[in-house]
């Protein structure tokens, strides 16, 4: 009997012909009861001087300035676009793009139980899904609404389809083959035209991953031409931009210079591979494991365990005769949906209890990442060896093969931006998961099975709890910039553009001491300029950008622009400066990630120019104001 290829795991591979079936109702109730729990607490939270750059950029558009023309845009535009609908739409107010974030991430979650349930049953995608939920949300700078969870939200679409062709091709259903691949060919082609660099490199995986099925796995029957429908589906987004570029008098060589050729994250070399040589590090696992050696170790001891996973399910699964879901699994189930509510109301009305669970945590993405790599890799060794031996690999092989090592390329994508991301990497622990009590859940011996699953859903009920926990006392840190714990936002203020947001008396206190200074120093006609990432000072003084590069943060400007608005700083000096110093520190952790001093001497020179302006070497300028808000220190300049 070949491995995998039973009737049985047809039946458990895909439960219904269905998009939807009433058997999943209940887990998807418990889904969205958990995440909405996490959401009420935490929405209208906080209020980060970095949160906003395309609240900017939408401003700049809606004023008449058009991107790639009037200013720099190293994105493609679909996102900025998206933020500007919802502006003109809505008005600009934080709070509408927090409750857009609340339906984007329900989506996500949505999503990610869809993809799991496609291969795992119910109970153990409702999970998993939650797992997706729990580590998403941890990550250092996670904002709902931010172009990242666009990008994952239009990945998952994509990814489900193309995972349900395969699917549907093994339980020999009857479906609408081209049309699926076409709309799985669309949402790639907007996951691209979100975030290109990662986008690109799950595009290439997936056009390989299919050519090569249809090379070597005669069992799955998709001809070219319907292949053909997902490169359709592919180029139809790109039409409408190529159209949108030739109408809006955009220079094609801007946009490909800006998008593609930026060389912002430094070289290409550098930007696909320098996140590879950092990997064997202790940092993600600190402060348990403090050098190199200790995490190379226990990395080799999971992936050896993961190994010993993977066979130990094959050979259970040929003597598991029953699938359905037991009264065990129920109750399993449940128990972890009531700790992970109670765990989250605990956790955000507890800060003591929050900062003991918070305290051990472990941002574990590195080790998730081996876990999964090898896991595939054990698959492609297995399929090789029955390619070898004229035997045809099962469709639940090739489906569990392409699920790895498409989390494979989703974080190859990620490291190109700088590293490794919990959010990013999040439908990795899921899958982890799932692996993992799906494995349990086909040992033949009743009490072996159930202590297993027991023993992972308690692992599950940790990280699930650790994960909330951090959230709670770090809500918020990037490059210096440190959000208060989540006790420490408990005041509002009359300022428009924060109605609905609680915030903390520090950042109260500065954003209503800025605006009586503006409303004290700017005239109409007078201009403001912010560095390096705050940008909602621009949206609280009503002003525009009067450079060229309106977020002057390392990787997302161009070396050529910073030197041509430093030029106009100096020539022009603007009436008003925010000036966030991130310290020498930071300056030169980019220039470390992203390529040598000479290749940021731009941001180095502009960043020198500022100093010396704080400092009064310039003459020109002088500070007014000192503020210290979530560790960071900001200064604001008066021209005199």
């Amino acid at each position: 009997m070949d491995l995998l290829s039973t009737g049985i795991l047809k039946q458990n591979l895909c439960h219904d012909s269905k998009y939807f079936d009433k058997s999943r109702l209940p887990y998807l109730l418990m889904i969205v009861t958990i995440t909405l729990t996490w959401v009420a607490f935490s929405y209208n939270k906080f209020a980060v001087p970095s949160e906003g750059w395309y609240v900017v950029y939408a401003d700049m558009i809606l004023n008449g300035k058009t991107p790639y023309v009037d200013f720099d845009l190293l994105f493609p535009p679909l996102y900025t676009y998206i933020i500007t609908f919802v502006n003109l739409i809505f008005g600009n107010n934080l709070i509408v793009y927090r409750i857009l974030g609340i339906f984007v991430f329900l989506s996500i979650i949505y999503m990610a139980f869809c993809i799991f349930s496609l291969v795992f049953p119910n109970w153990i995608s409702a999970i998993a899904a939650l797992v997706v939920m729990a580590v998403m949300q941890s990550e250092n700078t996670f904002i709902a609404y931010d172009y990242i969870r666009f990008y994952d939200l239009f990945n998952y679409v994509s990814f489900y389809l193309l995972l349900r062709v395969i699917v549907k091709k093994y339980n020999d259903e009857l479906f609408n083959e081209k049309n699926t691949l076409f709309l799985a060919g669309l949402f790639l082609a907007l996951a691209i035209l979100t975030r290109q660099t990662s986008g690109i490199i799950v595009l290439f995986y997936d056009i390989v991953f299919f050519i090569l099925v249809l090379l070597l796995v005669k069992m799955i029957s998709i001809s070219w031409k319907s292949l053909g429908h997902l490169i359709l589906g592919l180029c139809v987004p790109f039409f409408i931009l190529l159209l949108w570029i030739l109408f809006s008098d955009i220079s094609i060589g801007n946009y490909i210079g800006m998008t593609i050729l930026s060389g912002s994250k430094g070289s290409i070399y550098g930007m696909l591979f320098n996140w590879i040589l950092d990997l064997p590090n202790g940092h993600s696992f600190y402060p348990y494991l403090q050098n190199d050696f200790q995490l190379i170790i226990i990395s080799v001891a999971v992936t050896v365990g993961v190994i010993g996973l993977y066979f130990l399910t094959g050979r259970c699964l040929k003597k598991c005769t029953v699938l359905q879901i037991s009264l065990g699994d129920r109750v399993l189930t449940a128990i972890f949906a009531i700790v992970a509510i109670a765990s989250t109301i605990a956790l955000y009305s507890s800060f003591d209890f929050a900062n003991y669970l918070s305290s051990n945590w472990i941002s574990a993405e590195k080790m998730m990442f081996f876990i999964n790599l090898t896991f595939g890799i054990c698959l492609v060794g297995y399929v090789l060896k029955k390619l070898i031996s004229k035997k045809c690999p099962s469709k639940y092989e090739v489906a569990f093969m392409f699920f790895s090592f498409f989390l494979f390329s989703v974080q190859f994508g990620s490291g190109t931006s700088g590293g490794l991301s919990l959010g990013q990497g999040a439908l990795n622990f899921g899958f982890v998961v799932a692996l993992a009590l799906f494995a349990c859940r086909k040992i033949p011996k009743p009490s072996v099975n159930f202590v297993g699953k027991i023993a992972v859903i308690s692992l599950v009920c940790v990280l699930f709890s650790t994960s909330v926990a951090v959230k709670v006392e770090h809500p918020y840190y990037w490059w210096g910039m440190n959000e208060e714990s989540y006790p420490e936002a408990n005041c509002t203020t009359d300022l428009d553009y924060f109605n609905g947001i609680v915030m903390t008396s520090d950042e109260k206190s500065v954003y209503e001491n800025f605006v009586s200074n503006v409303n004290c120093y700017l005239g109409e006609d007078d201009s403001l300029y912010c560095y390096s990432q705050v940008m909602v000072f621009y949206t609280l003084a009503n002003k525009l950008p009067v450079v060229k590069a309106p977020v002057s943060w390392f990787d997302v400007s161009r070396n050529s622009t910073i030197l041509d608005d430093l030029e106009y700083l100096q020539n022009n000096n603007p009436r008003m400066i925010v000036f966030a110093d991130h310290g020498e520190d930071v300056l030169a952790a980019h220039e470390k990630s992203f390529g040598t001093g000479e290749d940021s001497y731009a941001h180095r020179a502009l960043y020198e120019w500022l100093l010396d302006c704080k400092n009064g070497i310039c003459g020109n300028y002088s500070i007014i104001e000192t503020y210290n808000v979530d560790n960071y220190c900001i200064y604001l300049l008066l021209c005199n």
